[in-house]
């Protein structure tokens, strides 16, 4: 990530453009193969017609010799020179065609070797791009979470002391599940420095190898009995209904 906080990508696009370089040559290398394949089968068809003239010719010999008699190959002779005058160059183009299927293949399973490590690269860089984004939606959302920290624990601190006053819990009032929706969502986890730990006073309380050092996370507010921590505006409140001192 850069010092703006832009998320890095050159190295994504560098290595995405040479993955689609080479996808492209691969795709133009089956073209190629489809092409000469297609130009073999149709110069297979005509070799198949001219062997099959063959054939016709070999069994009138063999007929004529059976009956000792002079073979009549006149007409399938001629049919067979008509056929080789039509079609030698493109007999001759299949066989041409048959051969370069042959190298095209080989190309092709050469390029695939050739795309694996640019695949590898192009996966390396696009995990280092996301590491860079989710860094960022992390610090984000460490930040969205920390902004929610003081009312929480104002909202925690006033229900603490309600109950201190009253022994009864804060009224409804159309707050049902509000206090104990926070408590459930203390078990959302940022980085320290997002916590209350980066205050001293409540830090002094944990030891820092709980919850400093790479990849270590908290609960977002902490516990809710430590919530008062983060409620220093209700010190004079606090103060004034001397909640600490309350029996009840």
């Amino acid at each position: 990530m850069t010092k703006t906080g832009k998320i890095e990508t050159g190295g994504l696009e560098e290595a995405a453009g040479r993955v689609s370089a080479a996808c492209a040559e691969l795709k133009r290398l089956r073209a190629e193969f489809a092409r000469c394949t297609a130009a073999a089968s149709t110069g297979a068809q005509h070799t198949a017609a001219l062997e099959q003239l063959r054939e016709q010719r070999h069994e009138l010999l063999a007929e004529a010799f059976a009956d000792d008699v002079a073979a009549d190959t006149g007409e399938v002779d001629t049919r067979i020179a008509e056929h080789e005058r039509a079609h030698s160059e493109a007999i001759e183009a299949a066989a041409i065609a048959r051969d370069a299927t042959v190298v095209i293949q080989a190309r092709i399973e050469a390029q695939h070797d050739l795309i694996e490590p640019l695949l590898a690269d192009w996966r390396e860089q696009a995990q280092q791009v996301l590491l860079q984004a989710l860094d960022a939606a992390e610090s984000d959302f460490g930040r969205a979470v920390s902004a929610l920290g003081d009312p929480v624990a104002r909202l925690t601190a006033i229900a603490s002391m309600w109950t201190q006053i009253t022994g009864k819990s804060v009224p409804a009032d159309g707050r049902e599940g509000l206090l104990e929706g926070l408590r459930g969502m203390g078990a959302l986890r940022v980085r320290w420095d997002f916590s209350p730990l980066k205050r001293a006073d409540v830090a002094a309380h944990y030891a820092p190898e709980s919850y400093q050092g790479a990849g270590r996370f908290v609960v977002a507010w902490l516990d809710p009995s430590l919530a008062d921590f983060g409620a220093r505006e209700l010190k004079d409140l606090r103060a004034l209904l001397k909640v600490d001192e309350v029996q009840v």
